[in-house]
């Protein structure tokens, strides 16, 4: 299944590759797509985006998408983003076909800019008109992480330090990226490095201990409390909404859902997204002002039939976490995870509470190359369970101390943070185990980019977060990664 492409205050698990013209041969020919619903749709957006017409990419989006998926996220932001794709990787090579069926393909290309190899994945309605219902552009494809693969002269570390700052010398200059990056060798702090306006009309610029807004990394959070309550045996991820909250105002819903598919976005909740979030975001204060926004839709599919990425899902769990603990969730968090990971600058703020250790968001809501607005209009009153909370660099790699030290969770539960199976109940930790795994988790919306990358082994963690809007910390990311991959001895 092919999840929605929408990144406003998304969670996902990161994988990346890279690669250039010169690590591949040229493809024979161009493959043909199959004439199918989903391909041809996607031949008609491989049309528009290759033209380098807007007016033509945006004249498919409009009619690509249903009335109702464009209520939900109207065509300018989905023309800039998409447009944002274009001004960096040039048109899309198309070099084979991934995976094909009727309302489904994922194609493999390459960008004739950028050089770089993607997977570019398209999912359509099953009955006509056929409606897009998501895309996926991502760089490289699959849930476990691939080898980095790079291109260039081995470095040694001071070298790779010396790139690297280069790489965000230029990139502030261009005004592509804003932010703070934190690099960690195992247990050794390496690189440090604080860039661009924090506030530009007060002329604030960011600092290491700046607070930023990291989007749908707040997720993690919440499924740390989540995983405790499941510890501590108050909650299953086999529990039925309905027995885990009573109250939740539909019951009929709430019989079918379990507290796993939830987490796991399973649950076929829908996003939070749409005319009325946008209406008056500012009124958005509390979990109940954000229930109101979906709880009487129904689910978009029975529950555990397939995956679709869910903000709703997780306004729901933040619902769960506070009947289960009688605080509120901004205290449950804090108790469960700030608190003993030692994190005194991550909280939710509510959005008029702007101080000088505080990043304010910037975007370009026309697209590349169009003016900065600040975000304050569009952000919602205050986040939620879902995301929007702000941290700073140095508590997120407190954070990843404690987890993965075990001090927020069992080693098990920890595990399953992890992406493993969860625990048994009574199972005890075989002597001599540690966590192995490495994870990425990012968040992203207008005037906001954040990701943070960590390995459970070793403690090493790579860390980006950016006042500007998404993929301004991911692409820096991507360049860093490059360059450590090429890091000998």
């Amino acid at each position: 299944m092919i999840p929605n492409l929408r990144r406003s205050l998304l969670f996902i698990v990161l994988t990346w590759v890279s690669a250039t013209l010169a690590g591949r041969a040229a493809a024979a020919e161009v493959p043909q797509l199959p004439d199918t619903p989903a391909g041809r749709r996607m031949n008609a957006y491989l049309a528009a985006f290759n033209s380098k017409d807007p007016a033509k990419l945006e004249s498919f989006l409009r009619s690509a998408f249903s009335p109702a998926a464009l209520a939900e996220r109207p065509v300018e932001p989905r023309l800039a983003f998409h447009s944002q794709v274009r001004e960096e990787h040039g048109g899309f090579e198309v070099l084979k076909v991934v995976d094909s069926q009727a309302a489904e393909l994922a194609l493999e290309v390459r960008g004739t800019k950028s050089g770089e190899l993607l997977q570019l994945a398209i999912e359509v309605e099953p009955k006509e008109p056929f409606h897009v219902l998501g895309f996926r552009i991502e760089r490289g494809g699959g849930e476990a992480e691939p080898p980095v693969m790079t291109s260039g002269a081995p470095l040694a570390l001071d070298e790779a330090r010396a790139a690297i700052d280069a790489e965000i010398s230029a990139a502030a200059k261009e005004e592509r990226f804003s932010g703070v990056v934190a690099i960690r060798r195992g247990e050794t702090p390496w690189y440090e490095r604080a860039t661009g306006s924090a506030n530009r009309e007060a002329g604030i610029a960011n600092r290491l201990e700046t607070r930023f807004n990291l989007g749908s990394i707040q997720k993690f959070f919440t499924q740390t409390v989540i995983a405790r309550l499941c510890q501590e045996g108050k909650l299953s991820l086999d529990d039925k909404l309905i027995d885990a909250l009573p109250a939740y105002p539909n019951a009929a819903v709430a019989r079918k859902v379990t507290i796993g598919q939830l987490v796991e976005h399973k649950a076929g909740f829908g996003d939070i997204f749409g005319p009325e979030f946008r209406a008056e975001p500012k009124k958005l204060r509390t979990l109940a002002d954000y229930l109101k926004l979906f709880v009487d839709r129904p689910l978009l599919f029975e529950p555990g039939a397939r995956s679709e990425y869910s903000n709703a899902g997780y306004v729901v769990l933040g619902l769960v976490v506070e009947a289960k603990t009688g605080l509120s969730y901004d205290e449950a968090v804090r108790r469960y995870v700030f608190e003993p990971a030692g994190m005194k600058s991550t909280g939710l703020d509510a959005v008029e509470n702007e101080s000088t250790d505080r990043a304010v968001g910037y975007w370009r809501p026309e697209g590349p190359g169009s003016p900065w607005k600040s975000n304050r209009e569009v952000l919602p009153g205050k986040g939620s369970s879902a995301g929007g909370g702000y941290s700073t660099a140095g508590d997120l790699i407190r954070f990843v101390d404690a987890l993965r030290a075990d001090r927020l969770l069992s080693f098990g539960w920890t595990e399953w943070m992890l992406r493993e199976p969860a625990p048994a109940a009574g199972s005890k930790t075989p002597p001599g185990a540690r966590h192995r795994k490495a994870i990425g988790i990012a968040g992203g919306a207008e005037g906001l980019n954040a990701v943070l990358y960590f390995s459970a082994e070793d403690g090493s963690v790579t860390l980006v977060l950016s006042n500007f809007d998404e993929p301004a910390a991911e692409r820096m990311f991507e360049r860093i990664r490059g360059i450590l991959g090429r890091v000998r001895g």
